[in-house]
């Protein structure tokens, strides 16, 4: 989470990627980060408190759902609101090694309409499946279960990617729905997840309805435009690194988070980060995932400056993919190195319909497949091969391709 987080009741070591914990499941600092494009006036910013066996008014816990702050397959993060009131932030966990009970920190939401609650835990076993519930003494959610990903760098992953659910929450439901029945490991939305990204109410419609799933299965999201750089956006979600952009390990998977939308000193920041997260990566698949396309036909034009900057940057690491969303559609292009048709270049898709109103279709030199439909894109990983199935919501097949190393 991207703002007013203080370090958490218990401050360890925080967990090292790829290094196997010492120490059972425990609550890890939360590095306080000044939120985007407020300045001077984060210091009037309300700080989180930490657990205090407090209930309110409405106590009982709603809206969950789980985050990455760090490794995944050590440490997991857990979301959820309660009434302003209710400063009980706790976290039941049974696993294999048995119960323990962590305590997390809240919040005010940005319209002081409810609380936000949000709790890091490390030191939890790979590809592990726990069971959990969150809340305080008188006031638990139900129980919840999720599995901790796998340290192994080659193993299977199943990544499913959604983006711009925006408008319809019924087509939303329909879409995420579909994705969970491909039971996927994790979830990439490529933003602008609500129509209005400064209105808690849309927040907490959005998660209402997506608590069923996001409860369990981690969904990474990437900036919008229709999300504002608002706070609400940040409080919202827990992503891993500076948040703006981030990446994560999953098996075969390395998996790339960013702004398109940053400005000032963030730009360079970014860009830097960029060349030496790519340079760095020991994964088979790292794919790239941010709001704005490069390569697009549709009605709104290909962000050009993300094409100069980012798009040579994974062309040293083709064959691979980024996913975009923004254009209402679904679009594929051919594999593209520099300005040119290669099969020794980057795919380049356009996920954009999970429930925004859809756009029409080009027909650009560069387009492999386009259709102005409802989709989910559902994509399989080993050390060697990629499989990508896109399917409408009746079940067909949209599109299918794979690439190898």
């Amino acid at each position: 989470m991207f703002l007013f987080l203080l370090a958490l009741a218990c401050t360890p070591e925080p967990a090292v990627r790829d290094t196997a914990p010492v120490t059972g499941p425990r609550a890890c600092g939360v590095t306080l980060r000044e939120p985007p494009m407020l300045g001077e006036d984060a210091e009037d910013l309300p700080f989180a408190v930490p657990h205090v066996p407090v209930l309110g008014a409405d106590p009982e816990p709603w809206n969950m759902r789980r985050g990455i702050h760090d490794d995944p397959a050590y440490d997991a993060t857990f979301l959820w609101q309660t009434d302003l009131g209710t400063l009980a932030s706790r976290l039941a966990l049974d696993g294999p090694d048995g119960a323990v009970s962590v305590d997390g920190a809240s919040f005010p939401a940005a319209d002081d309409s409810s609380r936000l609650h949000e709790l890091h835990l490390c030191g939890l076993e790979p590809a592990t499946t726990y069971s959990y519930r969150v809340g305080g003494r008188g006031a638990w959610s139900e129980d919840f279960e999720f599995t901790t990903a796998p340290v192994e760098a080659d193993a299977e992953v199943r990544l499913v990617v959604l983006g711009d659910s925006r408008d319809d929450l019924k087509i939303w439901t329909q879409v995420l729905e579909q994705a969970a029945d491909f039971e996927p490991d994790l979830l990439l939305h490529t933003g602008d997840v609500v129509a209005l990204g400064g209105l808690q109410s849309l927040w907490d419609e959005f998660f209402a309805v997506s608590e069923g799933v996001l409860a369990s299965t981690p969904m990474v999201v990437v900036h919008g435009n229709h999300e504002f750089m608002a706070p609400n956006f940040w409080g919202g979600f827990a992503l891993p690194d500076a948040e703006q952009y981030f990446s994560v390990d999953w098996g075969a998977l390395h998996l790339v988070g960013l702004n398109d939308m940053a400005t000032g000193d963030m730009v360079q920041e970014q860009d830097d980060w960029l060349a030496q997260d790519l340079a760095d990566n020991e994964r088979a698949w790292p794919i790239g995932s941010h709001h704005q396309p490069t390569w697009t036909d549709g009605n709104h034009a290909a962000n050009i400056e993300s094409r100069e900057d980012w798009n040579p940057l994974f062309e040293q690491h083709a064959p691979t993919l980024i996913v975009a969303g923004h254009n209402h559609l679904y679009e594929r292009t051919v594999p593209i190195l520099g300005e040119e048709q290669d099969e020794a270049g980057v795919t380049y898709l356009t996920i954009g319909g999970s429930g925004a109103p859809l756009y029409g279709t080009g027909s650009d030199w560069f387009l492999a497949l386009t259709e102005s439909v409802y989709h989910v894109l559902v994509l399989d990983m080993t050390s060697e091969r990629l499989d990508a199935v896109a399917y409408r919501l009746d079940g067909s097949v949209l599109d299918s391709f794979s690439l190898e190393r």
